[in-house]
C-alpha cells in the first residue's frame, strides 16, 4: 500500500509570536533613537533639526556660579541650547538667506513665524524677503501710505530708495507704534516724486527717470538718518 502524503507543517504559533515581538522591539528601538536624536545643525544658520523636529539656537541664561544655565544639559558650558519650534515641519524645512527660513506652511525669522508671509512664494536675498504680495527687510514688513509694498514688483534702487508697481519710496524715520503687535513689526516708507515706470539707479547715489536726474542725500530727522531725494 502506498504511503499517505504528508501535509507540510507551517511555523509554530509560538515562533510566529516571537518573530513579531522581535520586529516590534526593533521598530520601537529605531523610533526611540529617531525621536531622541540630537539636533543636527543646519550650517551656521542657527537652526537644527532631527527627523521630526526643528530647533532654533537660543542663548542660555547667565548664571554667576555656573557660567550659564540651560534646561538642556548639553548647553551648560557652551552658552546656548536648542529650542524646539512648535509646529515646524522638519521634512520640508529649509534655510533661506538670513534671517529667514521656511517649511511647507510658514516662514520663520529667528525661530518665530513671520506674520502674513506666504510660504509657497516666499524668497529671500541680502536680508530682504518677499512673497507674491509683501516685502520684509530683516523681518520688518515694508509699508507706505499706499499700503504694503508689492512683493512681485519690488526693487531696490540704492541709497535707501526702493520701488514697486505703485511708486518710488524712501524710508521714513518714525517711532514704532506702541499698539503694534511685536510679531509683525513695520518699517515705514514715503513716496518720492519719481516716475515709477522709468526710475532707475544711475551711479552710487544718483537716480534718473523720464524727467531727468535726481540725487539721494542723507540728512538727520529726529536724530534718525534718512535718505532724501531731490533734483540733481
Amino acid at each position: 500500500m502506498d504511503p499517505q502524503p504528508t501535509t507540510p507543517r507551517g511555523p509554530k504559533p509560538l515562533a510566529i509570536v516571537a518573530a513579531v515581538a522581535a520586529l516590534g522591539l526593533v521598530a520601537l528601538v529605531v523610533a526611540a533613537r529617531l525621536a531622541f536624536a540630537s539636533p543636527v545643525p543646519l550650517g551656521e544658520s542657527g537652526y537644527a533639526k532631527t527627523w521630526f523636529t526643528v530647533y532654533v539656537k537660543r542663548s542660555c541664561k547667565l548664571n554667576p556660579l555656573m557660567g550659564s544655565f540651560c534646561l538642556d544639559p548639553g548647553g551648560v558650558g557652551r552658552g546656548y541650547t536648542w529650542q524646539q519650534i512648535p509646529g515646524a515641519q522638519a521634512r520640508s524645512f529649509v534655510v533661506l538667506a538670513a534671517p529667514y527660513a521656511k517649511d511647507a506652511h510658514h516662514v520663520y525669522v529667528q525661530g518665530g513665524v513671520l506674520a502674513g508671509a506666504e510660504a509657497e512664494s516666499f524668497q529671500a536675498q541680502d536680508g530682504v524677503g518677499r512673497d507674491a504680495h509683501r516685502v520684509w527687510e530683516s523681518g520688518f514688513r515694508l509699508v507706505s501710505d499706499d499700503g504694503d509694498l508689492d512683493g512681485s514688483t519690488f526693487a531696490e534702487l540704492g541709497c535707501g530708495v526702493v520701488k514697486d508697481a505703485n511708486g518710488v519710496y524712501t524710508r521714513v524715520p518714525v517711532e514704532r507704534e506702541v499698539e503694534q503687535a511685536p510679531t509683525d513689526p513695520i518699517e515705514h516708507y514715503e513716496r518720492v516724486p519719481l516716475d515709477t515706470a522709468t526710475a532707475v539707479a544711475d551711479g552710487v547715489c544718483h537716480l534718473a527717470d523720464a524727467s531727468g536726474g535726481w540725487k539721494v542725500k542723507t540728512e538727520l530727522r529726529d536724530n534718525l538718518r534718512v535718505s532724501v531725494v531731490e533734483r540733481d
